[in-house]
């Protein structure tokens, strides 16, 4: 079960935390992180011009692997 954040696929069971950060560049933007709960690693998922964008972009994210899991549940259940 993967999801592609940017450039790289990303196993959806190791994603426990999806955030919205300032950027640390001071620019008024904001970005997305995907990663574990202990902050072990934290994956961008994207940089945008407002928290509200951001945090549409993190809810879309979430909705996202959670449907991957939906499916993959489901397929595994007609078997």
């Amino acid at each position: 079960m993967l999801v592609k954040i940017l450039d790289k696929w990303v196993n959806v069971n190791h994603i426990e935390n999806i955030t919205v950060q300032p950027s640390k560049s001071g620019a008024g933007m904001y970005n997305v992180y995907a990663g574990n709960r202990d902050c072990d690693y934290a994956y961008l998922y994207g940089q945008y011009s407002s928290e509200r964008e951001a945090t549409f972009a993190m809810d879309a994210l979430a909705e996202r692997i959670n449907q991957i899991q939906k499916d993959f549940v489901k397929h595994y259940k007609k078997e």
